[in-house]
């Protein structure tokens, strides 16, 4: 009885990977999308890059985002909008005259932010970033107004380097390139499947205005996500567009960010779960991997530990799901680190490129840990949670 309650167990936990597995030995890798660069074009265009800021706490990002924006974004009528609550300290006579600030002093949430930025847009693109994610190349908005055609939300890669505490920085820049990974997975077998992960995202303006965003939630982004899949919408994932993020600063820091997320699955589950599944506006391949995903963190994963820790073999479990998480992960690895559209991601994973086989497993071991605090969604579905948590401690890049 024991084995078949480890057996039971280790199924529910390793649905996921045993789907990557699947969709990596089926599908072929994806080039690289072709690339019309045409300044005279993009100068006619304009973006407005949407920013929320928790100042003074993400102050001093503020000076790499404007540097960062004269660098790559184009368009002479384009405008940084920096959100912000909190204490601004600096002085607005030294603010560019491309730089819209709209500051509210007082507690509030990101979402708050992105709904009073969402007030200020003109032009007719919207990109929106994190203070702490700067793009890594300039914007080639004709490229993506003609994506935005396809899709109604672009979604870009995020690489997380920067200098952490104890050696977070490079497990932080392996999860960052394993989440990519999984995306493009995703993306080359479903296509447009995506989710909206809160930066290095792009819209038009009125698909923002139409969406918004909540505040009863953690996770702002994944409740837009989903309230978009119900209007009919789709996200694509396109890793043309690459954004540096910075990692939490520590190890305590990087836990606490997981724990936030992951209560924030729970309450969406909670609030979406049965009309996302009944909902006959989202494909059935969506629903499979966002309903789905939700559905096994929030319930097939507690589920599991419980199996294993009261019912089963905790030791055959974790060697178990341990084995199937290094194969997912390096088989993903190895089919994707040359793919053409991987190219530029995999180019700033450099801890990735000189890690060992020995380190990566290592952090697959790390991997597995974190999916111990996932089980956290049930309390999350339980309990619900709130949007008023402070804000994880970034490093500076």
């Amino acid at each position: 009885m024991t084995t078949i309650f480890t057996v039971v167990a280790i199924c529910l936990f390793a649905v996921p990977d045993i789907v990557l597995i699947s969709l990596l030995l089926r599908t072929k890798n994806h080039d690289a999308p072709t690339i019309t660069n045409s300044a005279a074009e993009e100068t006619a265009m304009n973006i407005d890059v949407l920013v929320p800021v928790k100042v003074p706490e993400d102050d001093h990002f503020i000076d790499a985002w404007i540097e960062a924006f004269t660098q790559f974004i184009p368009g002479k009528g384009s405008r940084l909008i920096v959100v912000s609550n909190g204490t601004w300290q600096r002085d607005r006579s030294q603010v560019p005259e491309f730089v819209l600030v709209d500051h509210k002093e007082g507690a509030g949430a990101k979402a708050e932010n992105l709904e009073r930025g969402i007030a200020l847009v003109n032009s007719d693109l919207v990109a929106i970033f994190d203070v702490d994610s700067v793009p890594t190349s300039t914007l080639d908005l004709n490229y993506l107004s003609t994506q935005l055609q396809r899709a109604a939300c672009i979604q870009g890669a995020k690489v997380t380097k920067g200098n952490a505490e104890g050696g977070a920085s490079a497990f932080c820049e392996y999860d960052s390139w394993i989440e990519v990974s999984k995306s493009e997975t995703m993306a080359t077998a479903q296509n447009k499947t995506g989710l909206f992960l809160g930066s290095n995202a792009f819209f038009r303006r009125e698909t923002l205005e139409d969406l918004g965003f909540h505040v009863s939630t953690a996770l702002e982004n994944i409740d837009a996500s989903y309230r978009l899949l119900r209007q009919g919408g789709s996200v694509l994932f396109d890793p043309k567009f690459v954004a540096l993020e910075s990692p939490p600063i520590s190890a305590l820091q990087l836990v606490k960010q997981r724990v936030r997320w992951y209560l924030g699955w729970g309450h969406i589950c909670r609030n979406y779960m049965l009309e996302v599944f009944s909902e006959s506006r989202i494909s059935a391949l969506q629903k499979l991997r966002w309903a789905g995903f939700a559905f096994w963190i929030t319930f097939f994963l507690p589920l599991s530990f419980v199996l294993a820790v009261v019912f089963g073999s905790v030791v055959y479990f974790l060697a178990a799901v341990f084995f199937i998480k290094c194969l997912s992960h390096e088989l993903m690895y190895s089919r994707l680190r040359n793919s053409p559209r991987l190219t530029e991601v995999f180019a700033h994973c450099l801890e990735v490129q000189r890690a060992s086989l020995y380190l990566r497993v290592l952090w697959i071991g790390q991997l597995v840990l974190l999916d111990w605090l996932k089980s956290l969604a049930f309390i999350g579905l339980v309990f619900g949670t709130s949007s008023s948590w402070s804000p994880t401690e970034k490093t500076q890049n």
